[in-house]
């Protein structure tokens, strides 16, 4: 088959092309340099420019499009709302208007979409989008399902990422290995899955040839707290640096919902298994440190 991923050289992009690439003919595109050793197909440039999209799907020609591309900075899109439009709404509509009829479309989702009030989330729950980064990734989910075939799905994941600019798990990391000062929000409650885990689970949603909506997330329900000391209890480093905090009491440009746990009973009848531990997660976060995208 042939696969289109936007976003290729993001965080889960990178992931998703590399774990398509073992069996399909794989093309990406993105702002950014393919990091990977893969050898693929790669574009980069800006899919705001409506020429460029229309050529990369034309010369893709894809069977199945991933939609993982957008503007994720959350303060970024409250402060920026015209672009948060643009980058998660507006180009996800031309990829779909764009998209041959037989091309199952993949968008890339947020569990950001809910109010917070609950948790562990189901795919029947309404959403209630806090902020402008969560109507924004939102109003993408409905120009997605405006595609023939259409998946949608809603995550929260973590990993190693290129080394352009550190992911707040690898500044955890970093910050942990080091012993430098952290404040943990331990009222803050999502269910974070490994990038690799989720391209695993991406992949087998894909074959299992289901359409319509779906949670692809972790197992546990962690706070950012309860989530910084489960990684440094298995990195075996002092805790002592680590401090509470509170969202509540953030000052952010963009409110916060303080609890969108994902509910993935759908997920694990589907796929016939259950979704990774939080543990489970953060040692093959831990033991892929050194290992190549590849080999992940």
């Amino acid at each position: 088959m042939n696969i289109l991923v936007t976003g290729a050289s993001g965080l889960l992009g990178a992931h998703i092309v590399s774990r398509f690439a073992c069996a399909h003919n794989v093309t990406g595109v993105d702002r950014n340099p393919w990091w990977g050793e893969r050898c693929i197909q790669f574009f980069q440039g800006d899919l705001s420019e409506p020429a460029f999209l229309r050529d990369i799907i034309l010369t893709s020609s894809p069977d199945i499009l991933i939609h993982s591309a957008g503007m994720i900075d959350v303060d970024g899109c409250e402060n920026n709302p015209d672009r948060a439009l643009q980058s998660n709404v507006e180009i996800t509509s031309r990829l779909v208007e764009n998209t041959p009829p037989q091309c199952k479309f993949v968008y890339i989702s947020t569990d950001a979409v809910f109010s917070g009030a609950s948790s562990f989330w189901q795919e029947t729950d309404e959403p209630k989008p806090l902020n402008v980064y969560a109507r924004t990734k939102f109003e993408g989910e409905r120009a997605a399902v405006k595609a023939s075939a259409h998946l949608i799905l809603r995550t929260n994941f973590y990993g190693w990422s290129s080394g352009r600019k550190k992911t707040a798990a690898e500044w955890l990391h970093k910050a942990l290995r080091d012993g430098e000062p952290i404040n943990l929000f331990d009222d803050f409650f999502t269910t974070p899955i490994y990038a690799a885990d989720l391209a695993r689970c991406l992949e087998a949603t894909v074959n299992s040839g289901y359409r319509g909506l779906l949670h692809l997330a972790g197992r546990d329900r962690v706070s950012k707290y309860e989530f910084g000391l489960a990684m440094g209890r298995l990195m075996g480093v002092s805790m002592s640096n680590v401090r509470r905090d509170s969202l509540a009491e953030a000052k952010f440009a963009a409110p916060r919902a303080k609890d969108i746990s994902l509910g993935t009973e759908r997920a694990r009848a589907l796929l016939g298994f259950e979704m990774p531990g939080c543990e489970q997660g953060l040692r093959r976060f831990l033991s892929d440190q050194a290992k190549s995208l590849s080999q992940r």
